[in-house]
């Protein structure tokens, strides 16, 4: 069994914090490079669909094989039919527990409830680039003669001609 797909199963049953950070806890480098892989906005895979292979290894390939499928599939060298064709291939070379988890890395999700900031306190030395929000505040509020919302025109001094763009999603 793959210490890492053990502790992806673990973490995601877990709620509280302390202990899906001790159920991600000791990853060798391999495992943490699969962390990198399923964070790195910069390695994209383009394969989304791919059909799970009908057989499955009774021991884990190495993940230097899965390493060689996720380097093809990001610089292009494999591509549509044989890339879903090599996908189906490569998570053969591995238990069907393992090869859940590899899916999880090759469609860049998890679903254990951890994120970069987890992974990176966890691995102070990893190196998962970001895209990190540029020029960006978050403009406070008070409470007008009315109750409405009200920002201090003082407080913020603009320039015009200036472009200003809402954040929706947090």
């Amino acid at each position: 069994m793959s210490k890492f797909a053990d502790a992806i199963a673990t973490a995601e049953k877990i709620g509280t914090h302390a202990e899906k950070h001790e159920a991600l806890r000791g990853f060798d480098l391999d495992e943490q490079r699969l962390i990198v892989e399923a964070f790195n906005p910069f390695r994209v895979f383009g394969v989304k669909k791919f059909t799970p292979p009908e057989v499955h290894a009774d021991v884990d390939a190495p993940y230097s094989l899965f390493f060689d499928l996720l380097d093809k599939l990001n610089d292009r060298r494999l591509t549509g039919n044989a890339a879903r064709d090599a996908v189906t291939t490569a998570l053969s070379w591995y238990t069907k527990h393992t090869a859940t988890y590899l899916t999880r890395v090759l469609l860049k999700d998890l679903k254990c409830g951890a994120d970069i900031t987890t992974f990176k306190k966890l691995y102070p030395g990893i190196e998962i680039p970001e895209f990190l929000m540029m020029f960006c505040a978050k403009i406070e509020y008070t409470k007008g003669k009315n109750g409405e919302l009200v920002y201090n025109p003082k407080k913020y001094q603009w320039e015009f001609p200036c472009l200003g763009e809402v954040k929706y999603d947090g």
